[in-house]
């Protein structure tokens, strides 16, 4: 009650202090508001410390386009674990990460086309990812029925929008004849504009 009658004198006596002061009042109550949203957004947006993808998927191969020679051609299940370590960057809604890979994965090929066999695939990927650029290298061994061989290559990716990448690869694939990974190209999705949280 008391302040109440204090504002209507300070309304009478000082009209333009009282303006100053309502000012002041709503300009506080939208920070307030805006950093609770930067906070809301910062959690949502956050990823989280590790995940764990397991996946499988098989096909049926047919010879000579006849249905009854069907027969599982290739299979597959595989593993990988990631563990995103956030890099504190200034802007608090969008974080830089350390992000370490570690992949498991099973193969077999009793397909027509080629020779059958089995394969275990083990290795990891470490990716530097900021706003714009990230920066990855992956190794990848290959145990199969015939001896070993691997996969070195390394990766950049650049943020040119929010739905288009600018991507680069280079480097050893599996195998010893045919094995230069080169490739260069673009990646668009399809962005609604509800995926994250924009503080007005």
């Amino acid at each position: 009650m008391i302040s109440f009658i204090g504002d209507l004198m300070l309304r009478v006596n000082n009209p333009v202090l009282y303006e100053q002061k309502v000012r002041e009042f709503f300009e506080q109550e939208e920070i307030t508001n805006r950093n609770k949203k930067n906070q809301i957004a910062a959690v949502i947006g956050r990823r989280p410390l590790l995940s764990v993808d397991v996946a499988a998927a098989m096909n049926i191969a047919f010879q000579d386009q006849q249905y009854s020679t069907g027969k599982m051609g290739r299979a597959g299940v595989w593993l990988t674990a990631n563990y995103a370590q956030p890099i504190h960057s200034k802007d608090k809604i969008k974080e830089n990460y350390l992000n370490l890979y570690v992949l498991a994965r099973y193969l077999s090929d009793h397909s027509y086309s080629g020779p059958s066999g089995e394969s275990f695939d083990f290795g990891g990927k470490i990716e530097l990812e900021f706003e714009r650029i990230s920066l990855a290298y992956e190794y990848v061994l290959r145990n199969t029925d015939g001896g070993h061989t691997f996969r070195s290559s390394g990766e950049v990716r650049y943020r040119l929008s929010e739905a288009l990448y600018l991507s680069g690869a280079f480097g050893r694939n599996f195998g010893e004849e045919q094995n230069l990974i080169a490739l260069f190209g673009l990646h668009w999705g399809i962005n609604t504009g509800n995926e994250t949280i924009v503080p007005e």
